[in-house]
């Protein structure tokens, strides 16, 4: 099968080709910028990495098991092209050629697959959770014969009898594949939805990060659905990391209804992508025992949610506080910009640790609050399609004029209000010039 990243491949062996000889030295599997750009140069290095990734990104893991194969490839044929360049200009198609059976041999046609993976420390016991195209069950002897699960097989997924729950998805890889790995994702992405939707359920209830130290146990069993193969269940090990564990089924449901999940997979694609990304800061900052490490993370999942298009100047705090409220958020906007300057602390200076238990709490709410309100306006914005564009259209001057009228009552007036206030005034400002009623 022909590669899809062929062409940016091809493109970089010919620019490789016309500059060579190098002093090339790559070395197998490393590939290092800072030695690349002393070769190459530095735009050329960073070609060279972009079209090593994307052939990465392509065949691992679905048609192959790991990088290695791909690193093996990629350090023969730049070294071959960089050696026998001359020849490679005078016909040009030979590099198409190279490409092209590689792929042919590396990237075969998928096969329908079925995965059950054990995820150690959750306790479900009530009917099965559907999320992301993955379902989360507890192993009862209904839920595994109505997936044509043999019962014996669970002995392989809970070796040490732990406490587990099961997450059954259907993907598509080749026999070549890591098939433990070429699933594992769908999964993981479905998990963090899943403790993000916990912990927001528990959110009236506990303070305890424990209950949600949910993992994959490396346990899988996997089994082909392609016609004409053997509908057989695989062992698939891949060894991964004893918190506390109580049942989940209510406070998941809770958080799920809360979140507005069931919305997710109509959003658009750019919006679904980037609140993805910050459920995966959310849960990850979990994995952290330290405050100021949590903070962190839950700061740069709010960087998502509320600056897309990636705003560099040092005034976030102030222009997250700001949209944070235009988007209906509960916390008062001087708050909001002082739990997020207090990263800066953390990663910039300061005596540690910087904030406590109730703070990190407070700001992962904050965050959940955001993800629901960011899926309840998209879902009645159908026509922006992008999250850049859905928060741009909250900096109407009817939105603007409200907050800077509102902010100040019941609050002190102090010197962060005043900046996102200001902010405020500046962006009705800009308005007024442009007439542009967004």
């Amino acid at each position: 099968m022909k590669l899809d990243c062929m062409s940016i491949v091809v493109k970089f062996l010919e620019q490789l080709a016309r500059g060579a000889p190098y002093k090339l030295k790559i070395g197998e599997p490393q590939f290092e910028f800072t030695l690349l750009s002393l070769w190459l140069g530095e735009d050329l290095a960073a070609q060279l990495l972009s079209a090593l990734n994307e052939m990465r990104l392509e065949l691992v893991p679905k048609h192959a098991e790991d990088i290695s194969l791909v690193n093996a490839f990629w350090n023969e044929l730049v070294c071959d092209v960089n050696s026998n360049h001359r020849e490679y200009l005078e016909t040009p198609q030979s590099l198409s050629n190279l490409v092209g059976k590689f792929g042919d041999t590396w990237k075969q046609p998928l096969s329908r697959l079925e995965a059950v993976y054990s995820i150690e420390n959750l306790e479900l016991s009530g009917e099965p959770i559907a999320l992301l195209g993955v379902e989360f069950f507890a192993p009862t002897e209904d839920a595994l014969a109505r997936r044509e699960l043999p019962k014996e097989r669970i002995g392989w997924l809970n070796p040490e009898n732990r406490t587990i729950s099961l997450a059954f998805v259907k993907f598509e890889a080749t026999p070549t594949a890591n098939l433990f790995q070429a699933g594992k994702d769908q999964v993981i992405d479905a998990l963090n939805v899943l403790r993000v939707a916990a912990i927001r359920g528990l959110a009236q209830r506990l303070q305890v990060d424990e209950f949600a130290q949910w993992e994959l146990s490396g346990f899988c069993l996997t089994r082909s659905m392609t016609a004409g193969e053997s509908p057989y269940w695989c062992e698939e090990f891949y060894r991964q990391f004893e918190p506390l564990v109580v049942g989940m089924d209510d406070p998941i449901q809770e958080g799920i209804n809360a979140l507005k999940v069931e919305y997710f997979s109509a959003l658009p694609n750019d919006i679904r992508n980037r609140l993805q990304r910050s459920i995966y800061w959310i849960s990850h900052s979990l994995s952290h025992e330290s405050d100021d490490h949590r903070l962190v993370d839950l700061c740069t999942a709010l960087e998502i949610l509320l600056i897309p298009e990636g705003r560099r100047e040092p005034s976030k705090g102030t222009v997250i506080a700001l949209r944070y409220k235009l988007l209906g958020g509960h916390l008062n906007a001087s708050a909001m910009k002082w739990l997020y300057d207090r990263r800066n602390d953390v990663i910039h200076g300061g005596p540690l640790p910087v904030i406590g238990p109730r703070d990190t709490w407070e700001l992962r709410m904050v965050c959940c609050e955001t993800l629901r309100q960011i899926v309840y306006s998209s879902s009645n914005q159908p026509g922006l399609l992008t999250l850049q564009e859905l928060i741009a259209a909250l900096y109407t001057e009817e939105s603007l004029l409200s907050f800077i009228k509102y902010a100040p009552m019941g609050v002190r007036m102090d010197s962060n209000l005043t900046k996102v206030i200001d902010e405020a005034k500046r962006r009705l400002q800009r308005l007024q010039r442009t007439g542009n009623q967004r």
